[in-house]
């Protein structure tokens, strides 16, 4: 599955950063629920990050840091 977070498409659909964690966990659940074995997800959506990184900024799309 591909997961696509420009403009929103698949996630986030929430500024909330609780919303935005309940989102990916559905998401997450749901692939599982239906033995998908790897996710691929967008982690720069605009020329920044969805994760911890010196080089790119924070993205302006997800509200909380992703753990790794």
């Amino acid at each position: 599955m591909f997961m696509a977070t420009v403009s929103n498409i698949d996630w986030p659909k929430s500024t909330s950063s609780r919303v935005q964690q309940t989102e990916l966990a559905a998401y997450v659940d749901m692939m599982s629920s239906m033995h998908v074995n790897a996710v691929m997800f967008q982690a720069r959506a605009a020329g920044d990050a969805f994760y911890n990184s010196r080089l790119e900024p924070w993205s302006k799309y997800c509200s909380f840091k992703l753990v790794v």
